[in-house]
């Protein structure tokens, strides 16, 4: 399982926070790694969530959601919404969808969905959802690769794209060095002691464990 999850994890990804709200306002707010385009035509999206993610009923009840694709320097609010707390949304600048579902402010996109099916995929749902709204702003996104925060680094003018292809290294949120933090092993942070950040890898968010971490990413 070990070396697959670090095969996995050589595929970069961005990072979203799918959020939703049902009817009677109960809300809620997950970190995933797994969101894909479908279709076009209708336009389809999808994500996966785990099972036992204790918003899983939330989702599931609400028959709608909203995908906010994160920014670079966004991912304390990646944490945020992989770490259980009473209300992910305090302190958080939260708009809303012109369908009414909550809206992170400052984010690269959101597409606001209504769930068309949810499919049964091994211990994750498979939500499907069609596009009703979206919007966009523009800018460098969060990326997420081998169990870390990554930005681009960007070319100067005029410099030629040529050799291989390298993530950069210029910007790693949480690598060990001067002035920075090691969270690739903190003990007792997720299942079997696995940083939050790295179980984003197979999308299990909101994992339940032994220590209290429901929802490490």
């Amino acid at each position: 399982m070990r070396s697959l999850r670090d095969a996995l994890g050589q595929f970069a990804t961005g990072v979203a926070v799918v959020t939703t709200a049902t009817a009677s306002g109960e809300r809620a707010g997950v970190t995933v790694n797994s969101f894909s385009s479908v279709s076009l035509d209708p336009p389809l999206v999808l994500w996966c969530l785990s099972e036992r993610a204790p918003s899983a009923p939330v989702f599931l009840r609400a028959g709608r959601f909203a995908v906010n694709i994160l920014a670079a320097g966004q991912d304390e609010l990646s944490r945020r919404f992989a770490t259980p707390a009473p209300d992910k949304f305090a302190g958080v600048d939260v708009l809303a969808t012109p369908t009414g579902l909550p809206m992170l402010a400052g984010t690269l996109a959101t597409f606001s969905c209504r769930t068309v099916t949810v499919h049964a995929g091994g211990d994750h749902h498979i939500f499907v959802g069609e596009v009703e709204h979206h919007q966009r702003s523009g800018g460098e996104p969060l990326l997420f690769h081998c169990g870390r925060y990554r930005e681009f680094a960007s070319f100067r003018d005029g410099e030629e794209r040529t050799g291989p292809f390298r993530l950069p290294e210029a910007r790693h949120h949480g690598l060990r060095g001067p002035g920075r933090r090691d969270v690739s092993r903190r003990q007792g942070s997720g299942p079997r002691g696995r940083d939050p950040v790295e179980t984003l890898l197979l999308g299990d968010v909101e994992q339940p464990s032994a220590v209290g971490f429901d929802d490490p990413l």
